[in-house]
């Protein structure tokens, strides 16, 4: 089989929408990179680290000059950069991406996947149409192209290597639990991080250890710094972190925003509390809690005061449920939806020389 050649991928990772779709764009990278291909990301915003990130992982990056993503001027800097990168394909992933904006994508003549999680009723031209969550189904997409392939449900949630290589490791369920992770993705941008650490402080469990980990892009440091020091909890503080997997292995539990760092915590077996910080998390919390992999408390900002340090206690007490919790997690998310996406990219071209 021919090795694929470039793809250039657009989204964006930032304060306020966090860096979501930017990792599971990495994944579908690495993913087209193990078979030989190269990736550009095409940006319009990003912290520095999110750059540094993708350079480390072998991909090249590019600007998007335009006044606001997904805007006119946003579609002609793309398909300049899809130009004169001699593009094999173009992947678009974030919510500014509008009809318009992936009909103009699509006047380069190359094919188009777009990787979406929220009903897009609008006409959407795109090829390749990706929702990872688990319960969706094809009415999402009622004015998609008569050819468009649907690739649905979380068979096709995209993790990076580290998960693909996690995710055949066994996890050791302890009846004493002893580390907690705290992570509410890459952004918080209203600082549930620091409103749980102060919670948790009340805690009084036997060797019970907390790790906080921010991403690049929280404006929160000094406020998350303060909570740790305040309250002199048996927590350390990690930032920017690259290797999340170990992490999760090692961990108990998980306290972790509604996003895609949920499939991650499932593929790795580790049983966790969902807080809802968007709109957009509601279908995968939800869908964790449905298939008892994790529990749901719903709105962050909606919890009763003792709520979260209530359910961790009942969770760090009782070890038949997380393992139970462990198992569907794995039983839901494998972590080969990256490489299923390259090969349904793969295959519509060879039916497209057909």
């Amino acid at each position: 089989m021919t090795a694929p050649g470039n793809i250039i991928i657009r989204t964006d990772a930032n304060s306020t929408i966090g860096a979501g779709h930017l990792m599971r764009c990495l994944a579908l990278a690495q993913a087209w990179q193990d078979l030989g291909g190269q990736a550009t990301f095409a940006m319009h915003t990003g912290h520095s680290a999110f750059a540094e990130r993708l350079h480390a992982e072998g991909c090249t990056t590019a600007c998007i000059d335009a006044y606001a993503a997904g805007d006119e001027q946003d579609a002609i800097s793309l398909a300049k950069l899809a130009s004169h990168h001699d593009a094999q394909w173009l992947a678009v992933d974030g919510y500014n991406f509008d009809s318009s904006y992936l009909r103009a994508a699509v006047q380069t003549e190359l094919p188009l996947l777009m990787v979406n999680d929220l009903p897009f009723p609008d006409a959407c031209p795109a090829d390749l149409i990706v929702n990872p969550n688990a319960c969706v189904n094809e009415s999402m997409y009622p004015n998609r192209k008569p050819t468009a392939t649907l690739l649905l449900g979380a068979a096709y949630a995209m993790l990076r290597r580290e998960f693909r290589h996690a995710a055949s490791q066994e996890r050791l369920v302890r009846a004493t639990p002893e580390h907690v992770l705290l992570t509410m993705g890459g952004a918080d941008p209203d600082n549930i991080t620091a409103e749980c650490i102060n919670e948790l402080a009340a805690i009084e469990y036997p060797n019970l250890m907390y790790t906080v980990v921010v991403g690049p892009a929280n404006p929160h440091h000094n406020s998350i710094v303060r909570a740790i020091a305040n309250h002199q909890t048996r927590c350390r503080l990690l930032e920017n972190v690259t290797d999340m997997a170990p992490l999760m292995l090692s961990a108990d539990l998980a306290i972790t925003a509604g996003g895609s760092t949920c499939w991650e915590l499932a593929a790795v077996g580790l049983p966790s509390i969902i807080l809802i910080l968007a709109d957009n998390q509601e279908p995968i919390a939800q869908a964790m809690h449905t298939h008892k992999a994790a529990i749901n408390l719903g709105r962050a900002g909606s919890l009763t005061a003792g709520s979260l340090a209530g359910h961790l206690i009942e969770l760090l007490d009782d070890d038949v449920q997380r393992q139970s919790m462990s198992n569907n997690g794995r039983q839901l998310i494998d972590a080969q939806g990256s490489r299923r996406v390259v090969q349904a990219m793969l295959n519509l071209e060879q039916a497209s020389f057909k």
